[in-house]
């Protein structure tokens, strides 16, 4: 993509994206909690379609969700959505492969699943740095000014069939 269609940061609407990106993250961590336990309180009975019972039942408390249970021919996985959550923006869990896993399996489930603990650590992180204002409205200034040095680079270099395309043209 060439420079000239970067278009510079607005403050707010990073600021609302990374409020979202917060939000999914504890969200799905939650979920994530849940089901853990779950998996914790049923661990080693057969890995079949009454998962989905177990983990809707566990659910039922926080809000009505429809729970899916999916195995195809690699993959065991469990797949969330409803209550506030759209299918295009569900939380899938992974169980396991298919020759590895048959029973439900607590530590399977949490290691295939260290995501959403990293997900939320990071957005605890990401907290910090809305907090921190002074930080984030200073990274945007030094980008959009960045952007706009690169673009006049770029529209200046065109006298010389050679615009910029990317920042990696500038070491040429």
């Amino acid at each position: 993509m060439s420079i000239r269609y970067l278009k510079p940061i607005d403050l707010g609407t990073l600021k609302n994206e990374i409020e979202v990106r917060i939000g999914t993250a504890h969200r799905d961590f939650d979920f994530y909690t849940v089901v853990l336990a779950v998996f914790q309180k049923h661990d080693g009975k057969a890995l079949n379609k009454r998962i989905v019972g177990y983990v809707k039942d566990a659910l039922d408390v926080h809000g009505d969700y429809i729970v899916t249970y999916d195995k195809n021919a690699t993959l065991h996985k469990l797949v969330i959505w409803g209550e506030g959550i759209p299918y295009s923006d569900r939380i899938t869990f992974y169980l396991g492969s298919t020759w590895d896993v048959n029973t439900i399996s607590a530590v399977e489930f949490e290691k295939h699943n260290q995501w959403a603990a990293a997900e939320s650590g990071r957005a605890t992180r990401l907290e910090g740095l809305l907090a921190e204002t002074v930080t984030l409205e200073r990274a945007v200034k030094d980008w959009n000014q960045l952007l706009t040095e690169l673009q006049s680079i770029s529209e200046w270099a065109t006298q010389f069939e050679s615009p910029v395309s990317s920042f990696f043209d500038i070491n040429r």
